[in-house]
């Protein structure tokens, strides 16, 4: 197959599906180095896509020395359903074949980053309902008294970790700049919600939706 493409095409990438985990054949395949060899010629990659049955490490080890892309399906199956959730960029994506590391790796620290994300955004929203919950009332709240609140709150919540006072400015000043400009820090250090949650929480959703 990769020979008619190299034949009729000038530029290809080449994606093998390996299914049938029974096949010894595929397993002790020995012709990974004339897949080099072509890529190279032709300037062009393959990437192989394995089922979860195969072994994984003894068909890399083979792919890697060899500079032949290996690739779970379930990962894709992962980054798919990721990307319905929120749509990774396209320079996320193309961080999972960078030369640097394994795709396996790069897929883990892809996921670690949108983990991280999560947080934030679930942070600002905690945030926006405490901040809410306390205007008009006196003493405003600082990143201090904030942050004790926050703790209070999420130490009831399974999978959220408390956060530190610097975590909390750190947000503070990201949300408080354009484009999402939805709370304050005013020259006292009181912290204040610019926009209803509604108006908040559609703008944050609207900005996020519009950066990924």
């Amino acid at each position: 197959m990769y020979r008619s493409l190299e034949e009729n095409c000038d530029d290809f990438h080449l994606y093998i599906f390996l299914f049938d985990e029974k096949s010894e054949k595929i397993q002790k395949y020995e012709h990974w180095s004339e897949l080099s060899k072509v890529k190279e010629e032709t300037k062009s990659n393959y990437s192989v896509i394995i089922s979860p049955n195969f072994d994984y490490d003894k068909l890399h080890r083979k792919t890697d020395k060899n500079k032949v892309m290996l690739f779970e399906l379930r990962w894709l199956c992962d980054l798919i359903e990721e990307h319905d959730k929120l749509p990774f960029s396209l320079s996320n994506l193309d961080l999972i074949f960078s030369a640097d590391n394994s795709v396996k790796n790069n897929i883990f620290k892809l996921f670690e980053k949108r983990k991280i994300l999560y947080n934030k955004i679930k942070l600002i929203n905690i945030i926006i309902n405490l901040l809410h919950k306390n205007s008009g009332k006196k003493p405003y709240l600082n990143v201090e008294s904030l942050t004790k609140i926050i703790n209070q709150k999420t130490d009831a919540c399974i999978g959220f970790k408390r956060v530190q006072e610097y975590e909390v400015e750190e947000i503070i000043k990201i949300f408080s700049l354009e484009p999402f400009n939805i709370i304050q820090k005013t020259e006292m250090e009181s912290i204040i919600l610019n926009f209803k949650p509604e108006l908040a929480k559609e703008r944050l959703n609207k900005v996020i939706n519009e950066m990924f």
